[in-house]
Protein backbone atom coordinates (compact mmCIF):
# COMPACT_ATOMS: atom_id res chain seq x y z
CA UNK A 1 0.00 0.00 0.00
CA UNK A 2 1.52 3.30 -1.02
CA UNK A 3 1.40 6.62 0.84
CA UNK A 4 -1.47 8.03 -1.24
CA UNK A 5 -3.63 4.98 -0.49
CA UNK A 6 -2.90 5.31 3.24
CA UNK A 7 -3.88 8.98 3.20
CA UNK A 8 -7.06 8.15 1.26
CA UNK A 9 -7.93 5.39 3.74
CA UNK A 10 -7.33 7.69 6.72
CA UNK A 11 -9.51 10.37 5.13
CA UNK A 12 -12.29 7.82 4.57
CA UNK A 13 -12.10 6.69 8.20
CA UNK A 14 -12.35 10.29 9.39
CA UNK A 15 -15.28 10.98 7.03
CA UNK A 16 -17.22 7.89 8.11
CA UNK A 17 -16.55 8.64 11.79
CA UNK A 18 -17.80 12.20 11.39
CA UNK A 19 -20.88 10.97 9.52
CA UNK A 20 -21.64 8.43 12.24
CA UNK A 21 -21.45 11.11 14.93
CA UNK A 22 -23.65 13.54 13.01
CA UNK A 23 -26.22 10.92 12.01
CA UNK A 24 -26.43 9.44 15.51
CA UNK A 25 -27.65 12.71 16.99
CA UNK A 26 -31.12 12.50 15.48
CA UNK A 27 -31.50 8.77 15.00
CA UNK A 28 -32.77 7.63 18.45
CA UNK A 29 -35.94 9.73 18.35
CA UNK A 30 -37.05 8.69 14.88
CA UNK A 31 -38.81 5.34 14.37
CA UNK A 32 -36.82 3.47 11.73
CA UNK A 33 -34.20 6.18 11.78
CA UNK A 34 -31.38 3.66 12.09
CA UNK A 35 -32.26 2.23 8.68
CA UNK A 36 -32.01 5.64 7.01
CA UNK A 37 -28.76 6.36 8.84
CA UNK A 38 -27.29 3.03 7.78
CA UNK A 39 -28.29 3.65 4.16
CA UNK A 40 -26.48 6.99 4.23
CA UNK A 41 -23.42 5.49 5.90
CA UNK A 42 -23.32 2.55 3.51
CA UNK A 43 -23.21 4.87 0.53
CA UNK A 44 -20.49 7.00 2.15
CA UNK A 45 -18.40 3.93 3.01
CA UNK A 46 -18.86 2.46 -0.48
CA UNK A 47 -20.75 -0.66 0.62
CA UNK A 48 -23.01 -2.36 -1.92
CA UNK A 49 -26.66 -1.36 -1.74
CA UNK A 50 -27.78 -5.00 -1.44
CA UNK A 51 -26.49 -5.13 2.12
CA UNK A 52 -29.21 -2.72 3.24
CA UNK A 53 -31.84 -5.48 2.93
CA UNK A 54 -29.82 -7.72 5.23
CA UNK A 55 -29.42 -4.86 7.69
CA UNK A 56 -33.16 -4.18 7.72
CA UNK A 57 -33.97 -7.80 8.60
CA UNK A 58 -31.35 -7.97 11.36
CA UNK A 59 -32.19 -4.51 12.72
CA UNK A 60 -35.87 -5.43 13.03
CA UNK A 61 -35.05 -8.34 15.33
CA UNK A 62 -32.64 -6.24 17.41
CA UNK A 63 -35.19 -3.43 17.64
CA UNK A 64 -37.84 -5.82 18.95
CA UNK A 65 -35.47 -6.97 21.69
CA UNK A 66 -34.56 -3.41 22.61
CA UNK A 67 -38.24 -2.43 22.77
CA UNK A 68 -38.98 -5.41 25.01
CA UNK A 69 -36.17 -4.43 27.37
CA UNK A 70 -37.40 -0.82 27.49
CA UNK A 71 -40.95 -1.89 28.29
CA UNK A 72 -39.83 -4.31 31.01
CA UNK A 73 -37.55 -1.64 32.51
CA UNK A 74 -40.38 0.89 32.57
CA UNK A 75 -42.66 -1.68 34.19
CA UNK A 76 -40.09 -2.53 36.86
CA UNK A 77 -39.51 1.15 37.64
CA UNK A 78 -43.26 1.77 37.87
CA UNK A 79 -43.69 -1.07 40.35
CA UNK A 80 -40.70 0.09 42.41
CA UNK A 81 -41.97 3.67 42.51
CA UNK A 82 -45.46 2.52 43.51
CA UNK A 83 -44.08 0.41 46.35
CA UNK A 84 -41.84 3.24 47.52
CA UNK A 85 -44.50 5.95 47.31
CA UNK A 86 -47.28 3.99 49.03
CA UNK A 87 -45.76 1.48 51.49
CA UNK A 88 -48.87 1.42 53.70
CA UNK A 89 -51.06 0.30 50.80
CA UNK A 90 -48.74 -2.64 50.15
CA UNK A 91 -48.92 -3.90 53.75
CA UNK A 92 -52.76 -3.72 53.73
CA UNK A 93 -52.99 -6.14 50.82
Amino acid sequence: MNAAAKIWMAALVVLVTLAVVLLSIGTPGVPGGAIASFAALASIAGLPTGIIGVYISVNTLCDMGATCCNVLGDLACSVAMERTAHPAAQSAK
